[in-house]
């Protein structure tokens, strides 16, 4: 599939100008699926009107469903957004029904329920025109069994995934969103405080040997994690954090290891498949309340809350996630999740944002997606929340072909500094 971009807002602007011309049009654009890029048009969008010379902007919603209005000269433009899955977003754009839900729209299965209106807590069917994802429709292969909200209960849940159809859907891949670790702050590494072997993992009784005459080995909060443990946890091989040697350690606890994931269907799931364990090991795929103790969890607060709870587990989820009263962010191979580290080829568990087009779109809203795309991909238009995190395609100097491939050098269009 050839992904679409455009460096300029004219084409679409054009278009609606001449629409504006002859006739005040409402113009609606509808968003649905990642809880990434809900997060993202939630603050972008408002800016997205404004640049294109609207007035009057103005947006609400909550933490499931957004809504952005503005006048464009005769029309009024309406952008929703919402959170829902990955999959689900590919869904309802080729009028596939959610074999997981209810359909709540009357058996239309290109709509799903939004926010209907500014100023309004309703939520009402509407046609989807964009179907947002983490990955591409063919990379949900995964599976998962277990309750529906990990530690916490909730149904039992059976998922498997071969695939999400993409025929006839035009791909857009503006955003690139990194995916990141965390852990409780109940787990302790200890290592050499300072000297040439600092952070050489040790133990009190072996300081001297592990990190050199007279340099302290401190036991301090967990802060990394490497590719290859983290192929081994989530791959269900160990069962205790001892298992990385003796220089782990979870405090209060037996030194368990609990693993946190999301259910199948999760774009953040598919990324860990595709991004950390592809040609390693497969995913564990089964909950298990011991030796090794795995959890799947439907959300990413489900997700985060499984992290928080339990001393000596560890999960992952979109890197800009906010931490809870237990948990700590984690660099993954020494390196954070920075915005720099992603666009210049340091960090690699990203996943390139998939907006579908839903087909036959007239061409008012065609080029509204066009332009709302190129809006995406130039780097001077990220929420400032997002900014430390997130990456326009632009500016990326090492990206993937696509959601199993190692980054390699595409050269930057928009170079960023550093």
């Amino acid at each position: 599939m050839k992904t679409v971009a455009k460096k300029t807002l004219l084409a679409g602007a054009a278009v609606l100008a001449l629409s504006g011309a002859a006739q005040a049009t409402d113009i609606d654009l509808n968003i649905y699926g990642a809880s990434a890029q809900f997060l993202f048009w939630n603050e972008a969008a408002k800016d997205f009107l404004t640049a294109r010379s609207c007035t009057g902007v103005v947006n609400d919603g909550d933490s499931k469903n957004g809504i952005t209005v503005g006048t464009c000269g005769a029309d009024t433009i309406t952008i929703r957004y919402s959170s829902k899955a990955s999959y689900d977003g590919i869904l309802a754009t080729t009028g596939s029904s959610n074999p997981l839900a209810v359909n709540e729209c009357g058996g239309n299965m290109f709509q799903r329920k939004m926010k209907t209106a500014y100023g309004s807590t309703a939520t009402s069917c509407v046609d989807v025109h964009l179907g947002a994802s983490d990955v591409a429709g063919e990379s949900f292969v995964q599976q998962s069994h277990g309750a529906l909200k990990g530690p916490l209960g909730g149904t039992w849940t059976d998922r498997s995934f071969s695939g999400v159809p993409t025929t006839g859907l035009t791909p857009y891949q503006p955003l690139v969103v990194p995916f990141g670790f965390f852990a409780n702050k109940a787990i302790k590494v200890s290592t050499c405080e300072s000297g040439a072997l600092a952070g050489n993992l040790c133990t009190a009784a072996t300081a001297e040997a592990d990190c050199g005459a007279g340099v302290a080995c401190v036991a301090n909060t967990i802060s990394n994690i490497t590719r290859e443990q983290a192929v081994q946890i989530f791959g269900g091989q160990v069962y205790s954090w001892k298992d990385f040697g003796q220089s782990y350690s979870v405090d209060g606890g037996d030194d368990t290891l609990v693993a946190c994931l999301r259910h199948a269907g999760s774009g953040t799931h598919s990324t860990l498949d595709k991004a950390v364990m592809s040609g390693a090991m497969g995913l564990v795929s089964t909950e298990n309340v011991s030796s090794p103790t795995i959890y799947f969890n439907d959300g990413s607060s489900d997700e985060m809350n499984c992290i928080n709870a339990l001393a000596g587990a560890i999960g992952y989820a979109d890197a800009d996630q906010a931490n809870k009263t237990n948990t700590v962010s984690l660099k993954y191979n020494g390196i954070p999740a920075a915005r720099n580290m992603i666009r210049n080829g340091a960090y690699d568990f990203f996943s390139n944002q998939w907006m579908y087009e839903k087909a036959g779109l007239d061409s008012v809203r065609h080029n509204l997606v066009v332009d709302l795309a190129a809006f995406a991909a130039d780097p001077a238009n990220l929420p400032g929340t997002k900014a430390s995190y997130w990456s326009a395609q632009a500016e990326m100097v090492f990206n993937k072909a696509n959601d199993s491939s190692y980054p390699a050098y595409v050269g930057a269009s928009i170079p960023g500094t550093p």
